[in-house]
């Protein structure tokens, strides 16, 4: 038993935030019904072991999370969009098949946004972790991200701009 949330909780709470959305969540627990289970696995959980069970099982689950975690991240080398190829190897960006000439900066901000589609990343998010906590203003951010629409042409349109709050990748 936990003493304050229940598992379920903080599943949600680590799915949803930026720092721990991506690491492997196993549950443990007493709850047998098959309810249960399916609600952990439907909020984000990558496993549920029941209780009792052997080392040798928590073992052999633990090493099969990781396992596709690994694939995850091995196939996370190159991200498609549409028309838009990501390498994130070479530091490439192509629409259509045509490379773009994009800044350090301008490609960090393609690569949060586009690995995380779907989902509204604000100015001080994206500055924070991909320009840095210097003396800059949100207003950079934005500027950077206008830079980048217009060097992907049409591509650019599914950087989507998220009134007072920051940027979203079009699923």
């Amino acid at each position: 038993m936990l003493p304050i949330k229940t598992g379920n909780q903080i599943v949600r709470e680590l799915r949803s935030s930026e720092k721990f959305g991506r690491i492997p969540i196993i549950i443990v627990s007493g709850k047998t019904a098959e309810e249960d289970k399916v609600r952990a696995l439907q909020l984000g959980a990558d496993d549920y072991i029941t209780k009792p069970f052997s080392p040798n099982e928590m073992i052999a689950r633990i090493q099969a999370v990781f396992r596709r975690a690994n694939r995850l991240s091995e196939d996370r080398s190159c991200i498609e969009h549409k028309n838009l190829k990501v390498d994130l190897r070479a530091g490439r960006v192509t629409s259509s098949g045509k490379e773009l000439p994009l800044t350090l900066t301008e490609f960090k901000i393609l690569v949060e946004l586009v690995s995380q589609r779907g989902r509204v990343l604000s100015r001080e998010h994206l500055r924070d972790s991909v320009i840095g906590k210097e003396q800059i203003t949100d207003r950079t951010v934005d500027v950077h991200v206008a830079g980048l629409r217009k060097k992907m042409g049409d591509a650019g349109r599914d950087i989507r701009t998220v009134r007072g709050v920051g940027y979203r990748f079009a699923e």
